[in-house]
This record gives C-alpha cells, sequence and structure tokens, in this order.
C-alpha cells in the first residue's frame, strides 16, 4: 500500500519527470499473479518491474531476510546511482518533490 502511495504520488509530476528525461519505473517482489491491484491503480503512470526471484533488489543490497527494504534511487544515464534513500521502517518514502529535486538536479 506505501509503495502504491508513493507511485500514486510521483504519478502527479509525470510532466515534470518527462521534461527531465528521466525514465522512473517500479520493481516489484511480488510474482505477477500477486499484481492484482495494479488495473485498480490506474493513476500509477510508471512500469513495474517484477523480480519474483528477488536478484536485482539482492544486488542494490536491499534485501532484508525475505523482503526488500522500500528503497528510492536515482541513476544517472551512465547508470551510476547519484541518490538513493534505503529505509527500514517500510512506512517511510522520501517525498515525490525530494525525489523529483534530485532528478532534476541531474540535468544542471
Amino acid at each position: 500500500m506505501y509503495c502504491q502511495r508513493q507511485l500514486g504520488e510521483l504519478s502527479r509530476y509525470e510532466d515534470r519527470i518527462n521534461a527531465s528525461g528521466a525514465q522512473f519505473f517500479a520493481i516489484s517482489t511480488d510474482d505477477f499473479s500477486g499484481a492484482s491491484y495494479i488495473p485498480d491503480r490506474p493513476e500509477i503512470k510508471f512500469p513495474i518491474l517484477f523480480d519474483a526471484s528477488k536478484e536485482t533488489v539482492a544486488q542494490y543490497g536491499i534485501l532484508a531476510g525475505n523482503l526488500p527494504h522500500p528503497s528510492t534511487f536515482v541513476i544517472d544515464a551512465d547508470g551510476i546511482i547519484r541518490w538513493k534513500q534505503v529505509n527500514e521502517n517500510y512506512t517511510s518514502r522520501p517525498p515525490a518533490e525530494t525525489v523529483l529535486a534530485q532528478v532534476e538536479a541531474l540535468g544542471s
């Protein structure tokens, strides 16, 4: 639920995100059959990638047991992580304005 809320909040800034040249996506560790909420959330404008094997989240170092820590990354065009926020508290997410400021700073 918290990740869905964050994606909805970021989606409200779709025009600014697109203007910055950035691409947003989410990675879910649910399997695709567990993603029944997606059709009910048309405000989420970004692709959601599924990593049921948890290989990708493990490579980012955010896997805690069987679940990933909620994390937000800003990665530049060369694949370098320029900003990240990783939270052990599953309810804690960075505000969309904070993420957007980091994205727009890459274009400066």
